[in-house]
């Protein structure tokens, strides 16, 4: 009887364990489909979030690149107007930058005398900022309206601005040298015609009678002689005579004002002397800004 009882219990045990093997084997299916599931949502979870880390990442790169502000051009900065961190508006400007390969003058020219400059005049460019030789340069631009400016003995002067491009020859030379940038002031000289194997007198010994007219004292017989002359070209230095003047007289330069015709006046070195030149052109003058 013992015996049957123990294998009775054995048997019901055994049935159980088969009984759960059975409905283990029966949700087998289920539970490996739902591991499935949840590994794919993990995936997706873990897809959708490197995707949004991508687009982080990609948002601060923009952002980073945004804030390495590119010079549009080569050149040397001449003035920094930003100097310290903070946030600025669209637009502001942060450096100067300048490139002495464009570099070019500006020159403040009088009304009067810009009416017979045009573009592709020759023109000298001479000054402390240039050294001893003078530079060659061309006017490249006139401007068409005029300006107001005072001058420094407070007088109202009308001006037009020129623009001057310099010789690329002398232009290298300059920069090599260090005797050219931004803000130097030079003096130009505009060359706006010509006359070759003209008779020049210094501009210095011409003066207007009450008419208006031009006059010189000649030098004859030892006496200062009024003569009416016919002037041409005049620059700063000399002025050509067309007419009334022979080559080889002597003229009184910078004559005084009580200076009267036909005084005896003696020949003195450096003070009056004999003038004449084979070639010479007509110029204006400005003081200008490169």
């Amino acid at each position: 009887m013992v015996e049957a009882g123990v294998d009775f219990e054995q048997d019901r045990l055994v049935e159980a364990a088969m009984s759960a093997m059975q409905a283990a084997t029966k949700l087998m299916p289920t539970m490996v489909r739902q591991y499935i599931d949840r590994k794919r949502l993990t995936e997706d979870v873990l897809v959708k979030q490197k995707i949004e880390a991508e687009a982080r990442l990609e948002e601060v790169e923009q952002n980073q690149e945004r804030g390495k502000i590119k010079s549009p051009v080569d050149g040397i900065v001449l003035k920094r107007l930003i100097s310290n961190e903070r946030f600025l508006p669209a637009g502001q400007t942060l450096l100067e930058i300048g490139r002495l390969e464009d570099l070019e003058i500006e020159a403040d020219v009088l009304s009067l005398d810009v009416v017979s400059a045009q573009v592709g005049d020759p023109v000298e460019i001479y000054g402390p900022a240039i050294g001893k030789t003078a530079a060659r340069g061309t006017v490249d631009r006139v401007f068409p309206a005029g300006f107001t400016k005072i001058s420094s003995l407070g007088v109202e002067q009308q001006r037009v601005k020129v623009i001057i491009r310099i010789d690329p020859e002398d232009h290298r030379r300059l920069v090599e040298q260090g005797h050219l940038g931004v803000g130097y002031r030079v003096r130009v000289r505009i060359f706006t015609d010509e006359s070759p194997n003209a008779l020049t007198v210094p501009r210095s010994a011409l003066f207007r009678d009450g008419d208006g007219n031009w006059r010189v004292y000649a030098i004859r017989n030892g006496r200062a002689t009024i003569q009416a002359v016919e002037v041409g070209l005049i620059n700063d230095e000399l002025v050509e005579i067309r007419s009334g003047l022979s080559e080889g007289e002597q003229v009184v330069l910078a004559p005084e004002s009580n200076l009267t015709d036909g005084a005896r006046v003696e020949v003195q070195e450096k003070k009056a002397q004999e003038k004449n030149a084979s070639h010479t052109q007509t110029s204006r003058q400005a003081a200008a800004q490169d």
